[in-house]
């Protein structure tokens, strides 16, 4: 009975915890031109821009109350005290203006990391986001499969495989108007991670309960 309906089984992949990056554009140069930046007249003192979230290229932009830097901008070697980040990312720091300072990164946001923001005497924690998957396999809703051990995935940035193995969860079901099989979970102590050249391969322990 159990070898039938492993041919109608379905696996959803669910990821949750950090929030993916789905906007359009995604892991593009974000930068803006100086145009694009308005401090926001709702805050006061110095502003860290964004608030929470960072993925793919994005730059961070602080606005200070006082003059900071050259009239039309330039090149800052050397920060200070104007801006730290923590721990330390490569990138680049631009005056758009006397009162406004941007880091440039050069490499992407690693995902599903946290990083310290401080700026005078503003300062800001700032999640980096996780972006989806470039491939998953097999597919959620596959059908006339062999009996599943391992699950596929490839991303286009390097993912930590902690972080990862906290966030995935695996519901596995019969799929619609075939069988009667309780639906039931797999979760972290259920399956182990092997990280791969370009990719991160899910072998999955409870394979022989596919058989």
């Amino acid at each position: 009975m159990w070898q039938a309906k492993r041919f109608f089984m379905i696996i959803i992949l669910i990821l949750t915890v950090i929030p993916f990056a789905f906007t359009e554009g995604q892991g593009e140069d974000n930068t803006g031109s100086s145009a694009d930046l308005e401090r926001p007249s709702y805050l006061k003192g110095t502003i860290i821009i964004p608030e929470h979230f960072l993925r793919g290229y994005d730059p961070i932009t602080v606005f200070f109350e006082e003059n900071v830097g050259p009239e039309g901008g330039g090149p800052l070697d050397n920060p200070g005290d104007l801006l730290q980040i923590t721990p330390l990312h490569p990138g680049e720091y631009r005056f758009i203006d006397t009162k406004t300072l941007q880091f440039l990164p050069t490499t992407n946001w690693p995902a599903l990391k946290n990083f310290t923001i401080t700026a005078k005497e503003a300062t800001r924690t700032l999640s980096t986001l996780m972006i989806p998957p470039t491939n998953i396999y097999p597919r959620s809703g596959s059908e006339n499969l062999e009996p599943i051990k391992s699950i596929n995935l490839t991303f286009a940035d390097d993912i930590g495989v902690k972080e990862l193995a906290e966030m995935l969860s695996f519901e596995v079901k019969s799929l619609p108007g075939v069988g009667a099989m309780e639906s039931f979970w797999l979760t972290k102590k259920d399956f182990s991670i092997k990280e791969q050249k370009n990719k991160l391969r899910w072998s999955n322990p409870l394979c022989a309960h596919f058989v």
